[in-house]
């Protein structure tokens, strides 16, 4: 399943794209510079995974330092924009770009649903500021505590999406991060920073319109973003993704 086959980087308007030989899709939706290095995280990430791979680095969020300099290429990748009146996602007032993105995705899992017979994991990969977390798993639900999910969503407010993923593959991902975090003294955590659970979150695009992925995103922070570290942070995410969605 997981033999690396190369294929070649295809150029895009909001960056580039890669196709995969396996169930997973790696994106990187704030690689244009809100989140630092995680192009090269997303990119390695794919490359141990043989996974399809998605990158925005043209695009940045208004808070970018570059949206004066650039504000054409102000959007963020991450936040979608649903009617529930139309029950579908609404693309008018989004950079065009930003479509492209999302019908990449699209036809990404359509390929691995229909032509592979497999159920597609789309993993989003992001960068947070901490120095006590190391990875926060986004999967549209919070954490009560330590071993306790609130993994009953009320549809009101911003948390009006789906759990993205089984309550066991959490727990198994979260134990298998966290042995590896541990000897780093950092944490992992579950929606602690960013959860997710609106349907205009990025991994909620999975789970709507007849869509039934799983999809989850991955927090990490810049420790383990740094050039002497990162590789060791892909190959551990990597194995932990192969062992949980095996």
């Amino acid at each position: 399943m997981f033999f690396r086959k190369k294929f070649p980087k295809i150029a895009t308007g909001y960056g580039f794209k890669q196709e995969g030989g396996t169930k997973f899709i790696i994106v990187a939706p704030h690689a244009g510079g809100d989140d630092w290095k995680t192009k090269r995280a997303s990119t390695l990430i794919a490359r141990e995974l043989n996974a399809y791979l998605i990158v925005n680095n043209k695009f940045f969020k208004p808070t970018s330092p570059k949206s004066k300099n650039f504000p054409n290429n102000i959007e963020d990748f991450n936040k979608l924009r649903w009617s529930d009146k139309q029950n579908k996602y609404l693309w008018a007032r989004k950079k065009p770009e930003m479509k492209e993105f999302y019908q990449d995705i699209r036809a990404y899992r359509r390929i691995i649903k229909r032509e592979d017979g497999e159920t597609p994991v789309a993993i989003y990969i992001h960068g947070i500021k901490s120095k006590k977390i190391g990875i926060d798993i986004g999967v549209g639900i919070k954490a009560k505590n330590e071993k306790k999910f609130l993994d009953k969503n009320k549809n009101n407010g911003t948390n009006s999406g789906l759990i993205t993923i089984k309550i066991s593959q959490l727990k198994k991902l979260k134990e298998l991060l966290n042995a590896k975090m541990k000897d780093m003294a950092l944490r992992v955590t579950v929606g602690d920073r960013h959860i997710g659970w609106s349907k205009c979150s990025a991994i909620q695009f999975h789970k709507h319109r007849k869509r039934n992925d799983l999809a989850l995103q991955l927090e990490l922070n810049r420790f383990l973003r740094q050039k002497k570290n990162i590789k060791l942070t892909s190959k551990i995410i990597s194995q932990a993704i192969k062992a949980t969605f095996q």
